[in-house]
């Protein structure tokens, strides 16, 4: 219940919140569903935790799903679909330390639990 409460969109469009998680051997990857968001428009806020990646994908590839053990999915990813793919590290729970808001085409994550997040700008592939 917490993870419909931290990672509900807040877009009235979006009514139920749509992300997988996939569990590798050393981390977590997070989709996130992007659709109609541009590539300017992303904001991503993250505190002091040991992130090994955050990047945008605008092509989906199902490859990075192979060998992956699905932890949670909310929705199946259309080849053809903008999706946002996150990797963190296993520590990381997501449910307690997440939060994606989709407003006006934006996209906005918070990763952590500080009270100040830094903002970072990442690179967009």
């Amino acid at each position: 219940m917490q993870a419909q409460t931290q990672l509900q969109p807040q877009s009235p469009s979006l009514p139920y919140s749509q992300y997988n998680i996939f569990e590798s051997s050393e981390q977590l990857i997070i989709y996130v569903e992007a659709c109609g968001v541009s590539r300017n428009t992303i904001e991503i806020e993250v505190n002091k935790f040991d992130a090994q990646r955050i990047y945008i994908k605008f092509n989906y590839d199902q490859d990075i799903e192979d060998g992956l053990q699905c932890l949670k999915r909310s929705f199946f990813v259309p080849k053809d679909k903008i999706k946002m793919l996150i990797q963190l590290p296993k520590s990381f729970d997501p449910d307690k330390d997440a939060k994606v808001e989709l407003l006006c085409g934006m996209i906005k994550i918070l990763l952590g639990k500080l009270e100040k997040p830094i903002t970072k700008k990442f690179k967009i592939y």
